[in-house]
């Protein structure tokens, strides 16, 4: 018990005044790495998931939105559709708010942290999370889970502040429940946030009235989930009664059941080298806390309680989707192990906090990536090609005020797709005609390149037989043909104006065209022949559809997760 001592005493409010050598160091370099981030917010390139997770907002506010669950978040973002400069500064700008959501969750780590440490270790928790590599780059990506992080973590610092409260165990009930509906994942922090309430129950000098305070909190987090789910239905197109429990039960069988052991191995070991010192300090304190639990003459609930912070990194042995991303939203309780391992060492923790900072600086400085002027070159590029919004195939919704055409590339996406064995691109171009194509997935690649593609070989051949190279990773709809004297007949599929490109002139339908016209074709059969000799031309989409006078930016559109 001595083990915890006078740091692990519950705080009053004015014992967070920030004094002393160690503390004005440890929140210097907190300032430092939170710097960093807010530059690599306008420097990083945009992932796709952050595309996807942006079309959710323009769809809500076209009135298309239909899910429910794992949706809220177009509450907190709708006005990003009215930022200027296409999609990757919606993005950008999002990413600005998703900061001010970190800095809830570093506030909370402090806060959770002074339950079992003092000031300048709580302070060493937060640097922990804060110059991890994976928070580095991602802990204000546009995502879902910086959002579920601050909820989350808010909860988790509302029941270790202080004794049982009506209020604030209501406000924490509401955090959780918000966070769930935010994404599913807040199931995970769940045994945390268990042990640290049994901890709170344990030494209540009135534990049947906590009890029932806990109790009415259940109710209160309950209904919180309810009403405001019913109420972000009532915003949505049409809202399927059954998504949730498809998003439930299939995810749990992708992302869990049919994972398998350590699924994001590689994720795991890269991140085991690259922040070594903060998971040495997290096994450390680990092994002081389960040490100090052997040592007492009964179960201390505190020290579960404290125990209870790393469960949710027992996720990372069975959660399929455990990319890079993932470790900002399940190591932030954990960073609490890690100034648990230095209590009462605070010069040790200045040394440990500025050799962090340093590789907080290292990770930083290697997150930039030319991916990002890719990125704006070719979402520039479409929006000058359509100033409209036309239908369109991508990966992921990189063009979010558009409407998306076939499925979510993912690679769960791919394998559903796999497992359904329709082909939803050839039905997308036959119902929705969709004149461009973004070959941002390694999928559209292979098939556009005639490589061995996961589509259905239907799905490549309607690709290949509908559109043509644009520019970049731009495809647009289109024929590559030849005309010879004698009437031949093509077939096209997405019916509009197009551009004769090349050539001479040439028959089609039996009217004569000559390069630079356009001509109207619906879908279906047409003619096409030459005046004299063998023709080669190209029926192009749109009336000299524009195309950017300059190369493309080489490299790749998007980069890892």
């Amino acid at each position: 018990m001595e083990l915890i001592g006078a740091a692990a005493q519950t705080p009053a409010p004015s014992d967070f005044t920030l004094s002393g050598a160690a503390a004005k160091w440890l929140s210097l370099f907190i300032c430092i790495t939170i710097t960093f981030q807010a530059i690599l917010i306008f420097l990083q390139p945009v992932n796709w998931d952050e595309f996807r997770f942006l079309a959710d907002i323009h769809q809500h506010r076209q009135g298309t939105l239909g899910p429910w669950l794992q949706t809220l978040h177009v509450h907190f973002f709708s006005w990003a559709v009215n930022v200027p400069g296409g999609e990757v500064s919606q993005v950008i700008a999002g990413r600005c708010l998703i900061l001010l959501f970190e800095c809830v969750t570093i506030a909370a780590i402090f806060v959770a942290a002074r339950a079992f440490v003092a000031r300048e270790e709580a302070l060493f928790a937060v640097l922990s999370y804060l110059a991890f590599s994976y928070v580095v780059r991602h802990g204000a990506s546009f995502r879902y889970d910086p959002i579920a992080t601050a909820l989350l973590m808010s909860a988790l610092a509302l029941i270790l502040w202080h004794r049982i409260s009506l209020t604030r165990a209501c406000i924490a009930a509401a955090c959780t429940a918000l966070a769930a509906l935010v994404t599913v994942k807040a199931v995970f922090y769940l045994p945390a946030l268990a042990l640290a309430a049994i901890w709170r129950l344990a030494e209540s000098q009135d534990s049947k009235a906590d009890l029932v305070r806990i109790g009415i909190a259940a109710g209160a987090g309950a209904a919180t989930f309810a009403i405001v789910a019913i109420l972000h239905r009532l915003t949505l197109a049409a809202p399927d009664a059954e998504t949730a429990q498809r998003v439930v039960g299939h995810g749990f069988l992708k992302t869990i059941a049919e994972a398998g052991l350590l699924p994001r191995l590689d994720a795991i070991l890269s991140s085991l080298v690259m922040d070594a010192l903060i998971w040495i300090l997290i096994g450390l304190g680990l092994a002081k806390a389960i040490a100090a639990l052997r040592s007492a003459r009964r179960a201390d609930p505190r020290l579960l309680a404290l125990l209870g912070l790393t469960l949710p990194l027992a996720t990372l042995f069975f959660y399929r989707n455990a990319f890079p991303y993932y470790f900002a939203f399940i190591l932030a309780p954990a960073t609490i192990l890690a100034g648990f391992a230095l209590a009462g060492r605070d010069r040790l923790a200045v040394s440990a906090g500025a050799a962090l900072v340093l590789l907080a600086g290292i990770h930083a400085a290697t997150a930039p990536s030319p991916t990002l002027a890719v990125q704006r070159a070719h979402v520039d590029a479409v929006h000058r090609m359509f100033p409209q919004p036309v239908p369109y195939i991508d990966r992921a919704s990189m063009i979010a005020s558009f409407p998306k055409q076939g499925f979510f590339m993912s690679s769960w996406g791919v394998e559903n797709y796999r497992d359904a064995g329709r082909p939803a691109l050839r039905e997308a171009v036959i119902s929705t005609a969709p004149p461009l194509v973004i070959a941002n997935a390694p999928a559209l690649q292979a098939a556009f390149a005639g490589d061995r593609s996961p589509l259905l070989p239907e799905d490549v051949q309607a690709l290949r037989d509908s559109y043509i190279h644009h520019w970049g990773f731009l495809w647009v709809a289109g024929k590559h043909l030849q005309a010879v004297p004698e009437a031949s007949v093509f077939y096209l599929s997405i019916p509009g104006i197009y551009t004769i490109e090349g050539g001479g002139p040439v028959l089609i339908d039996h009217r004569t065209h000559r390069p630079g016209e356009t001509v109207a074709l619906s879908r279906g059969r047409h003619s096409v022949q030459s005046l004299s000799g063998e023709v080669d031309f190209t029926l192009r989409y749109g009336d000299n559809l524009f195309s950017p006078a300059v190369p493309p930016p080489s490299g790749p559109i998007f980069g890892d997760l």
